[in-house]
Order: structure tokens, then C-alpha cells, then sequence
């Protein structure tokens, strides 16, 4: 079984190719903000991190399908467990429980000391785990999204949208129940969890990142050195320039300032706080040392953590830090 979805397998070994050409990559630049905690040890690559409501423990999901939970303030994680055969690909937590997603097509409920709670075969791959209300949402390897019942996971929606093209991204917003998904179809669908759906424009280049701005009404997007805007009220699309000089693989939306946090791949590897009407940087953080992955701001927005293909998982303590 391969332990990386195809077209993140390639972007891995151009990103790879691109530190050896560009062997000054890891080297922290001028006005970068350090990180306060780096673990290089737990993963040899990471595909999704996720925060629990509290603000106090961080989750990491690895290529060799082991989870780790970290106390926030510690330099090391807490616990670590094989969760899944290939990667690990989705986490969100729900309370004291962490649901997690594989490249297995296994969708299962964990305690906080790595004991199974529960689980379905999906029957196909997962690559995005979300937690909307009282549903786990899922994107799928085969092009699909599905909504779960937290309690039994019992299946309440299936949509294929993205025709057997794997799910690139998902994003979930509470307070609308509105659920975005893109593919590498170049597609993008918004859609609730009845079933109901619409296609909305798709962005010159493939969307790998969404996020939603709290309300629903505005959904952004990651692709290639830019970012996509959607406004949903006034079914009115645009392009924003950006600092990154390759693709926006994580991206999240921090209502308290007004930012975008952000990750990129391919040709770049840096970590931003975006300026989400012009694009600019507010901050600038130290960059992985090869093809960023994922990205995330505790729901405190007092920690940050980035991870990518090298592994090394970085944790910022946003109280410490000042801007440029």
C-alpha cells in the first residue's frame, strides 16, 4: 500500500528535489519568528495537525499512520500510537475524544490515552476528518464526501462530487452547517448536510486549502502562490496575491485577528499570518525545512503549530510572539 495519496507523492519528491537544489531552504531568515517547541522525532512526515476546544493539546497525524498527542507547554508529545495502516490523513477532536481518518478507509473514535472507541471501514481512503455539530464530515479518496453521526457513526449523507479524483480539500463552518469541498478536478462544491449542494466557480488552478470565515458567507481557498476568495452572498469570486512562491497546502481563517494563517509546498515552504483583503504578510514564521503541509491556530489563538514533509512538528506560543 502506498502511505501518500498520489498527487501529494509527487509534490513530496518535488519538494524533496527543491531542497536539494536549494540547500539554504532550512535556514532561518532575517525577521522569521523561531518556533518554541520543535519535535523532529515522532513523525517522518505529517499530513494533518488539529487542536482540542480547550487550547491544551495538540494532535499530529503521521505517513506511517501513528497519532501523537501533545500537552501544550511540552517539547515532546505526551502519547504516541499506531492509529492506522498508510498515513494519517484526518483529526478532529470532540470533546475528550479524537476521530481520525486513514489512508485505510478506517474512520475511528479514540480515547485521549489512544484506546479505540469506535469504527467503520469506509471502504474507500479518507483524506479530511471534521467534526460539524454533532456529524464527523469525510473526504474520500474516491472523490466523495459523507457525513457521520457522532454517536454510532452511522452514515447520513454521501455525495460523490469529484469524480473518483481524490477530496484535496474540506472545510466545515458551524454556526451556517455549510460544508466546502474541492478536488483535484479543479472543482468546488458547497454543500449542508441534507444533501443539498451547488458548484461554485472553480479558481484558475486547483484549490489544495479551504477555509471558512465564521457565518458561512465567505469561504477562501489556497492554490498556487494565491489566494481564492468566495463570497457567498454575492456569488462573487477573486484572486489575492500572495508572499508564497508555491502552493498553499494549509490555510485557517483567525476571526480574533482578522488573519489568515498559512503553509505552502512545492517551490516554498514558509508560514504566514495573511492580511485576508490584500494578501500581505502580517507575520512571518520560520519555514519548514522542506513542503509545508498542514497548519494550525488553538481555538485561543494562543499556539500555532505548522508541520510538513520533513516531520518536524513546530509550536509557536502566539503570547510570546510580536509581529514584524
Amino acid at each position: 500500500m502506498n502511505t501518500r495519496p498520489e498527487p501529494q507523492r509527487f509534490l513530496s519528491a518535488a519538494c524533496l528535489a527543491l531542497a536539494l537544489l536549494t540547500p539554504g531552504c532550512s535556514v532561518l531568515q532575517v525577521g522569521d519568528v523561531a518556533p518554541d517547541y520543535v519535535d523532529a522525532s515522532t513523525h517522518r512526515g505529517v499530513d494533518v495537525l488539529a487542536f482540542d476546544a480547550e487550547s491544551t493539546t495538540l494532535a499530529s497525524g503521521g505517513w506511517d499512520g501513528k497519532v501523537a498527542l501533545w500537552s501544550l507547554g511540552g517539547e515532546k508529545p505526551d502519547l504516541a500510537w499506531q492509529a492506522h495502516e498508510g498515513s494519517a490523513q484526518g483529526l478532529s477532536f470532540n470533546g475528550d475524544q479524537l476521530i481520525s481518518g486513514g489512508q485505510d478507509g478506517r474512520l475511528i473514535m479514540w480515547n485521549r490515552r489512544g484506546q479505540e472507541r469506535r469504527s467503520v471501514d469506509t471502504g474507500s481512503g479518507i483524506t479530511h476528518v471534521k467534526i460539524l455539530n454533532e456529524l464527523v464530515v469525510t473526504g474520500h479518496y474516491d472523490g466523495s464526501v459523507r457525513a457521520w453521526t457522532l454517536s454510532d457513526f452511522h452514515k447520513v449523507m454521501h455525495l460523490d462530487l469529484h469524480g473518483d479524483i481524490l477530496v484535496a480539500a474540506l472545510a466545515v463552518d458551524a454556526q451556517s452547517a455549510r460544508i466546502a469541498s474541492s478536488g483535484y478536478d479543479g472543482r468546488i462544491f458547497l454543500m449542508d448536510v441534507s444533501g443539498h449542494y451547488e458548484e461554485l466557480e472553480s479558481p484558475p488552478m486547483d484549490a489544495v486549502s479551504l477555509s471558512f470565515v465564521p457565518g458561512g458567507k465567505v469561504l477562501f481557498g489556497g492554490g498556487w502562490v494565491r489566494l481564492y476568495r468566495w463570497d457567498l452572498t454575492a456569488s462573487s469570486f477573486g484572486t489575492i496575491s500572495t508572499p508564497h512562491w508555491g502552493a498553499i497546502a494549509g490555510l485557517q481563517y483567525l476571526p480574533g485577528e482578522d488573519v489568515l494563517a498559512s503553509i505552502s509546498r512545492i517551490n516554498d515552504s514558509s508560514v504566514f499570518f495573511l492580511d485576508p483583503v490584500s494578501g500581505e504578510s502580517v507575520r512571518h514564521f520560520q519555514r519548514q525545512s522542506i513542503c509545508g503541509s498542514a497548519i494550525q491556530v488553538s481555538p485561543d489563538e494562543h499556539y500555532l503549530a505548522a508541520t510538513g514533509d520533513d516531520g518536524i512538528v513546530r509550536i509557536w506560543d502566539l503570547t510570546k510572539t510580536t509581529a514584524e
